[in-house]
């Protein structure tokens, strides 16, 4: 059931003699499809407190608008994002100096296909912020749906001047260049953002095209075969915060692969045991912190992960392969062959599994 607040105006403290700002009412969507409890609560307080703050007589507009915004961030992370629209609205009627509301409206209205309110919104944030990638990439992405060639030309050139290895803006100039038919242009940067990512998959495609009419059909050709679906954005600080907001189980195996990209194992298997908090009963996870908690050192809750693991994905031979070395190492080489045993006979052609079986049997002196 979705329950609304009618923020028809706000009165500012300070500045009675002047017209309240009109400011559209606002919703919470139903939240009781969100599976993980604690993200529902998030949800659910937030609202709570803007509400409070909407009937507060003298709230600042400045607090308000943080109020606003903060609670449609939350609704975006949550893939709200329609209904997250009014809110961004009205933050930045409150705070029309701060460019994340309008840079937020540019990513509601891009979710829904509408170029061009996508393109107002971040036109309003570039003003904002003139050197931004991220904006200037956006906007230029907005223009390349409109059909304004030589405008989105403009920002993406910017954007690559302030990150010459923008993946993401080599790749929309590349589009721009087969809108103007200059397959050679376009092919030149679809491969300079393909050395830079070469998992930027996209790119294949168009890459394709390029080629195609440049008449090089051999690697046309080549080029389909490898196409994907991994889309190519510009590094973006802003929607990154957005996604790490919601305390669910996503969130924290995100914030734990950053921490193992450092090598901070510690942090990483901490992270991961709040995400199987969330959701206990996703193997993967298990899997996962079970691997976390082996690299920091602590073999003995590792095997209890893995163990667990086994039990809800048998299936899962490299789960059981990597319990059986934890097993090995700890010394129980009879709980270690079983485990190897189990694995050969579920994947008869692992080389590395039958390898490890043979020495742990000899260890068992079972030769």
């Amino acid at each position: 059931m979705t329950r609304t607040l009618l923020a028809a105006a706000v009165i500012v403290a300070g500045c009675s003699t002047q017209p309240a700002p009109r400011l559209a009412p606002v919703s919470l969507p139903d939240v009781s499809v969100i599976t993980q409890v604690t993200a529902r609560d998030q949800l659910r307080d937030a609202y709570a407190t803007l509400d409070a703050k909407i009937k507060a007589a003298g709230t600042p507009p400045a607090e308000l608008a943080a109020g606003f915004g903060g609670m449609g961030r939350l609704l975006m992370a949550a893939e709200f994002v329609v209904a997250a629209e009014p809110y961004f609205q009205n933050a930045e009627v409150l705070a029309p100096d701060d460019r994340q509301w309008p840079y937020f409206l540019g990513h509601v209205y891009r979710a829904r296909g509408d170029a061009a309110g996508s393109a107002a919104a971040f036109t309003r944030a570039l003003k904002l912020a003139p050197s931004d990638e991220a904006t200037l990439v956006w906007l230029g992405d907005a223009y390349l749906n409109q059909n304004r060639v030589a405008d989105a030309k403009d920002l993406l050139i910017h954007a690559l001047s302030t990150n010459p290895r923008s993946v993401a803006a080599l790749y929309r100039l590349g589009r721009a260049a087969l809108a103007e038919d200059d397959a050679a242009l376009a092919a030149l940067n679809f491969e300079r953002a393909l050395a830079i990512d070469a998992k930027a998959s996209v790119l294949h495609y168009p890459l394709s095209l390029a080629y195609r009419r440049l008449g090089q059909t051999a690697k046309a050709d080549a080029e389909v075969k490898l196409r994907g679906d991994v889309e190519v954005g510009p590094v973006d600080p802003l929607m990154q915060q957005v996604a790490q907001l919601l305390d669910n189980a996503a969130v924290f195996e995100r914030r734990a692969i950053e921490a193992a990209q450092s090598n901070d194992w510690k942090s990483a298997a901490a992270y991961l045991r709040k995400a199987v908090s969330l959701e206990p009963g996703d193997a993967s996870l298990r899997h996962k912190l079970g691997t976390a908690l082996s690299m920091a050192g602590d073999n003995a809750a590792a095997i209890d992960e893995l163990q667990r693991t086994v039990q809800m994905a048998p299936a899962d031979v490299d789960a059981r392969f990597n319990l059986a070395q934890l097993l090995l190492a700890a010394g129980r080489v009879s709980d270690a062959v079983s485990q190897f045993e189990r694995v050969v006979h579920d994947a008869p052609g692992d080389r590395d599994a039958r390898a490890a079986l043979a020495e742990a049997r000899a260890r068992a002196r079972r030769p």
